[in-house]
């Protein structure tokens, strides 16, 4: 039941502060100017100083060391959680934009916000950093390759290609944030504690802001447009249900069990990623649809995550 409770609370708390963004922008008080300054924010400073304080908290020398094959083990299963959204997107009818972010929201779930505090009420501390550890591979590459594809590829042609020099072309913020963090990181480079506290601060406001940018979105949409989306609840069925049913009967059958079960179903089964908001733009033709997908993504969520934990806890 306490992984239920956890949920609950992450999504009352993520559907009070849309709910706020919603009025806010139907009232007018906060003009769509506004909301695109404020998403001008969360990526050049909110997002930055989040990414420093993850990569610079986490990537412990000594913890990969302990770690190492689980971390490989994180990579291996990125893999094929690649594989899986490129198949299950291609299911998504609509234009080739349509089924480009569809990979993307398969690939890359919330494991951070959503996904971290329901492990740790779950497994515990100890198992949280273990999960954390395993996610390496994908929190990497959401802040590399993940933000080349909402930025660049995502607004050029489909035929674009990532190459090194491509990180060049993410916003310098982000680019110096995902360097700089897991150079602290890795080589414990010590802080002095007013600029650690400066990241964190800063950092929390990332999530609450993402939230806000959603409900300024959204409210651009009538009620009935915003629920009555059949691609989004066709798309969160893949993303919440098929996905990690799948997954978890390709890992039970070959054999896995216990953490090396349980991680690859709960990534597979978090909700979609806010970076589909912070790096939208009110020019770009899936503006909208992306925050109806993240908010329907959410509310289904509150149902299927305690559903999916529940299940684990019969088979691991």
């Amino acid at each position: 039941m306490s992984v239920f409770y956890v949920v609950l609370n992450k999504t009352v708390i993520m559907m009070a502060l849309i709910a706020i963004g919603y009025l806010l922008g139907r009232k007018g008080v906060v003009s769509r100017q506004a909301g695109r300054d404020l998403a001008v924010l969360e990526t050049r400073f909110f997002l930055p100083a989040y990414l420093f304080t993850v990569l610079s908290e986490n990537l412990d020398a000594q913890k990969l060391r302990v770690n190492l094959g689980l971390l490989l083990f994180g990579l291996v299963f990125f893999v094929v959680l690649i594989v899986l959204s490129f198949l299950l997107s291609r299911t998504v009818r609509g234009e080739p934009l349509e089924r480009f972010m569809a990979f993307y929201m398969l690939n890359y779930p919330n494991y951070g916000y959503f996904g971290y505090p329901v492990v740790l009420a779950a497994y515990g501390p100890e198992v949280l950093t273990q999960f954390i550890i395993f996610a390496l591979p994908i929190t990497l590459s959401i802040n590399t390759y993940g933000a080349w594809l909402l930025t660049t590829r995502r607004s050029q042609s489909p035929h674009e290609k990532f190459t090194p020099k491509s990180l060049l072309a993410l916003p310098f913020e982000v680019f110096a944030a995902v360097i700089f963090g897991a150079l602290c990181g890795l080589l414990d480079l010590p802080l002095p504690g007013v600029v650690g506290e400066f990241f964190s601060f800063s950092a929390a406001c990332m999530s609450p802001v993402a939230m806000l940018l959603t409900g300024l979105i959204l409210s651009t949409l009538p009620p009935g447009k915003i629920f009555g989306s059949g691609k989004a609840y066709y798309f969160n069925a893949l993303k919440l249900v098929i996905l990690p049913a799948i997954t978890g009967s390709v890992f039970y059958l070959v054999g896995l069990r216990g953490i090396y079960l349980a991680f690859p179903v709960v990534m597979s089964a978090m909700p979609v990623g806010m970076n589909v908001v912070i790096f939208s733009r009110p020019e770009q033709p899936d503006y909208q649809s992306s925050g109806v997908t993240c908010f329907i993504s959410y509310v289904i969520a509150l149902l299927t995550v305690p559903a999916v934990f529940g299940l684990l806890s019969l088979v691991i």
